[in-house]
């Protein structure tokens, strides 16, 4: 059965008496969540498991699936919390992309394009896990706001003060660079 022009809520339904049907799910979401995952670890080995995780718990809980909800949400909603919950059970921060020295006390009106990008990736770093996820699920990957929200399980003004507070970060960091 060819799977690749099916529906996402459809495949769901078949995944559930057929592991075909599953791996066209993981073929189509893989590489958001690999994605997501790695932006936040910056870490290939961490990123990996994150992901294999997600499935797994997506896999694991196909019959909860509620239609109401889109299937992409609900996957990279599970994707959200498991980085999350990763990062959390470690301990760990979001890994910095990049060394300090080359983006402290910077002139960034004068700064290329890659220093640029490296001076946000740093400052999105020293954020708490949630502020850069928000950040990243918009800015990063392209989601709306509401979109983003639900992946996070957040109401939506809890989201825009997370979404803020990261922009209000590198907006100030870059306007005012700290020696």
């Amino acid at each position: 059965m060819e799977l690749t022009h099916i529906a996402d809520e459809k495949l769901v339904e078949l995944s559930l008496s057929g592991k075909e049907a599953f791996n066209e799910v993981v073929r189509r979401y893989y590489r958001r969540i690999y994605n997501i995952a790695f932006r936040m670890t910056n870490n290939q080995a961490d990123a990996e498991d994150i992901t294999q995780e997600t499935f797994l718990n997506v896999y694991r809980s196909l019959k909860q699936y509620n239609p109401k909800y889109r299937v992409s949400s609900w996957i990279l909603r599970t994707a959200t919390n498991v980085t999350l919950n990763y990062l959390k059970k470690l301990k760990m921060k979001p890994a910095p992309l990049i060394d300090e020295n080359l983006v402290k006390g910077k002139d960034y009106a004068r700064c290329d394009i890659p220093t640029l990008k490296n001076a946000v990736n740093y400052i999105l770093d020293s954020l708490k896990p949630q502020y850069k996820m928000a950040f990243v699920l918009v800015y990063q990957e392209g989601c709306s706001y509401e979109e983003a929200a639900e992946q996070m399980d957040l109401p939506i003004g809890s989201f825009k003060t997370f979404v803020h507070k990261a922009r209000r970060a590198v907006i100030d960091n870059i306007m005012n660079p700290k020696e």
